[in-house]
């Protein structure tokens, strides 16, 4: 899917709800600089904006990626497609994938995630919900609580993302995941895309 698609929607379902740039910057916390620059496809959001930005929209961050809007009752990515598709954020070293981009979700966002080399959070988060992670490939060093694991290639782990988490690659080579997150509805859609970047 071209990232300009994702960037028009931004601007039209804001316009849709009658909501200036500066409506969105308070209920988001980000600049209205940066939202304008998002919605000129000049900067390419990670899913942790995305996910601010949806709430404000109250509309799921899915919904940016759909590719119609008919509705369809499943989803198919194929392998090509996942890694072909993946978008870039050039604020944090990560790239990813929505998987379920064209089905309406509602309380699971499956992601491919892969973390640049050495790439580390600055700050430890935690939001309402569970996650999931498997390894793909790579290491990854996971703080949840006062617990550290090493999760290696083929290692999960589920937990509930109110717990404050962090996470690093400890490696020099990309690092490729899957992520699940879950949440209840009424949480408004602020769900954890941010729990790995």
């Amino acid at each position: 899917m071209e990232e300009t698609l994702v960037a028009r929607r931004i601007k039209a379902q804001r316009l849709d709800r009658a909501m200036t740039l500066r409506d969105v910057a308070k209920a988001t916390g980000l600049t209205e600089g940066l939202l304008s620059k998002i919605e000129n496809h000049r900067v390419s959001p990670p899913i942790a904006t995305l996910s601010k930005i949806a709430a404000a929209l109250g509309v799921k961050i899915g919904w940016f990626f759909r590719e119609d809007e008919a509705y369809v009752g499943y989803t198919v990515k194929r392998a090509a497609e996942a890694t072909r598709g993946m978008t870039r954020s050039r604020r944090t070293g990560y790239d990813y994938s929505l998987l379920a981009a064209g089905k309406p979700v509602r309380k699971l966002e499956p992601f491919l995630v892969r973390l640049a080399p050495g790439l580390k959070q600055k700050k430890h988060l935690h939001h309402s919900g569970d996650e999931f992670v498997y390894v793909l490939r790579g290491e990854l060093s996971f703080q949840w609580g006062r617990e550290t694991f090493l999760l290696k290639a083929g290692d999960s782990i589920t937990y509930d993302a109110a717990v404050p988490h962090l996470s690093r690659n400890p490696n020099r080579k990309r690092e490729t995941l899957f992520l699940a997150v879950t949440a209840e509805e009424s949480a408004g859609h602020r769900l954890g895309f941010d729990a790995l970047l």
